[in-house]
């Protein structure tokens, strides 16, 4: 908008019966135009209008459908309302519905409503939280709301008691954002690892977490990072323990409130509030490294060598004994050599035998530890076959050569007999076996080869020995 000006007058006055000069005149006209041409275009100037202060306040919760705390809910839709329009951030992940749901729940915001889907059956006399942690936020600003909660019954009482804690990585102490945090009331040792958590929540950016809707009673408390969403603990899942039991209990406690007036002052006030403990409970989460045990691939990629892959590290060899051929029953060590890695879960066999280096199928018998339900290791057999994948493929290649050969032979036959050649002697000559294809050699060390190190060399085959002597 353009601002407002006021007229402006100047007036020039001179001393009685007084006529200045024509050349002054001009000079003065010439004074008032730039005047006054200055003055209107800085009237004239455009500005944009003050916004006012940027916005700084999250989202600030007006109503919803069920009320908070309602009790005798029995409808799957949970609506919230805002006093602006809001958007949600990675609401899949940071959204936890407690008790835990089978089935993920549909959320979704269209301006300043906020919509909870869920489509699991509700349960009967039930406390039900949803817990939307730091997943809303105003659309503008991006303002975050941090900790904001909703809880329902779907019976006559609602459970109101909670704990709360932060949750650190074991070996650095940094926060752990996203992790599931929940209780049992079983206090069996292996609840965790059969049944899922009974009431859970996720932890924020700064690893802090609250759980919500718990009756009076005892309860063990467990972190996991659940990758799978079937919400207990599999070995291979990062997990935190707290090794004591807690019965969450609440108390009356006053709060201190800062209040800021029209004028910006500020000054605290206490307010009645309740305390609920305990709310210092402090996990660290862990790893144990555990990989279940069984044997991932197996395979026979040529002629010369046999694969096996193992899905964790082993400190035993598998025994593998030959079931076909006349070399059945006989362990792999007599007719392979085993090329293998430190931790024994890659194993690499190069066939010595050139008998059965021709058979397409070699079948095997293979004894190895595996983990079986109880997440133990026994002994488990497999019968397996080993077919050679590239024998069709040289096979045909070797008959496409042998009859590329035998034409270039009769060829060059005919032009031997043009010349008197004794083709006799030459067919004897031809039944001396060719001589064995050599190994092939690669120097590995550096390009600028130190004098007084070792020369390195590596093979593409094993080497049995190795004459240093010519």
């Amino acid at each position: 908008m353009g601002q407002l000006c006021c007229r402006f007058f100047l007036i020039l006055q001179f001393p009685n019966h007084s006529i200045p000069p024509m050349r002054s005149v001009s000079a003065l006209r010439l004074l008032f135009i730039f005047v006054m041409t200055v003055f209107l275009a800085a009237c004239a100037s455009m500005g944009r209008p003050e916004g006012g202060p940027r916005d700084m306040t999250p989202p600030v919760f007006v109503r919803s459908n069920p009320r908070p705390g309602q009790l005798n809910v029995s409808g799957n839709k949970i609506i919230v309302e805002f006093d602006e329009n809001v958007a949600l951030d990675d609401a899949m992940n940071k959204v936890v519905v407690s008790p835990a749901q089978r089935t993920t729940p549909v959320v979704s915001a269209n301006g300043r409503r906020v919509t909870v889907e869920l489509r699991d059956t509700l349960k009967p006399d039930v406390t039900y939280t949803i817990d939307f942690a730091d997943a809303i936020k105003d659309l503008n600003e991006s303002n975050v709301l941090d900790g904001f909660a909703l809880d329902f019954a779907t019976g006559d009482s609602i459970d109101s008691l909670r704990i709360s804690g932060m949750l650190f990585e074991a070996r650095t102490l940094e926060p752990a954002q996203g992790m599931v945090v929940g209780v049992y009331s079983n206090l069996s040792d292996t609840a965790i690892k059969t049944l899922p958590l009974e009431r859970i929540t996720k932890t924020n950016q700064l690893g802090q977490f609250t759980l919500r809707g718990l009756k009076a009673g005892t309860y063990r408390i467990y972190a996991l990072n659940d990758v799978n969403r079937d919400y207990h603990w599999d070995r291979s899942e990062d997990v935190a323990f707290y090794d004591v039991t807690v019965s969450p209990s609440s108390e009356p406690a006053q709060f201190a409130d800062t209040l800021i007036n029209v004028a910006g002052e500020d000054s605290i006030v206490m307010r009645d509030g309740t305390r609920f403990l305990p709310d210092d409970v402090l996990l660290t989460w862990f790893n144990e490294g555990y990989s279940s045990q069984y044997l991932r691939n197996y395979g026979r990629s040529n002629k010369h060598i046999i694969d096996f892959e193992f899905s964790a590290k082993a400190d035993t060899l598998p025994i593998i004994k030959l079931l076909n051929s006349r070399r059945a029953g006989e362990d792999i060590s007599q007719w392979a050599v085993l090329e293998a890695n430190q931790t024994l879960d890659t194993l690499r066999y190069w066939i010595t035998d050139t008998a059965l280096m021709a058979m397409d199928t070699l079948m095997v018998e293979a004894r190895y530890l595996m983990t079986d339900t109880l997440e133990q290791l026994s002994m488990t057999v497999d019968t397996l076959r080993l077919v050679d994948k590239g024998a069709r493929n040289r096979k045909r290649q070797m008959e496409k050569e042998a009859q590329q050969r035998e034409k270039e032979r009769a060829k060059e036959r005919k032009e031997l007999e043009k010349q008197g050649v004794d083709l006799d002697s030459l067919d004897a000559a031809d039944t001396i076996p060719p001589r064995p294809e050599p190994i092939k050699f690669k120097v590995t060390s550096a390009a600028n080869q130190d004098v007084h190190r070792p020369l390195l060399f590596a093979s593409e085959t094993p080497v049995a020995t190795f004459d240093s002597s010519l």
